[in-house]
């Protein structure tokens, strides 16, 4: 790992010894990992009792939610379409109508 990426590992204790070692060399000259890890001061004490939740994978391992998923997709992209398309209808008649109305002597 670079010296500059270990900020968040190192705060958390994460980093094996040697890397640790180095990690420290670098911090003594590098005000700006020092001011990153000053951030990170009190995350180890709030992750502390935070378990995972499990591989990613299995929240999308059943195949109807891939399907749930698609029908979502498509039936957003039909509305996104539908309302382009009434933006451009009710854009067209703004510019229309009143060059209409003006040929007529019509007044709003």
């Amino acid at each position: 790992m670079s010296e500059h990426t270990d900020v968040g590992a190192y705060s958390l204790g994460l980093l094996e010894q040697q890397d640790r070692r180095a990690f420290e060399a670098h911090l003594a000259d590098c005000q700006t990992c020092a001011a990153e890890l000053a951030e990170f001061a009190g995350l180890a004490g709030l992750l502390t009792g935070v378990e995972p939740v499990g591989p990613a994978e299995t929240a999308a391992s059943e195949p109807g939610d891939n399907v749930a998923v698609t029908d979502l997709l498509r039936r957003r992209a039909a509305a996104e379409r539908r309302r382009t398309r009434w933006q451009a209808v009710l854009a067209r008649s703004r510019w229309t109508c009143p060059r209409s109305a003006a040929r007529w002597n019509v007044s709003w």
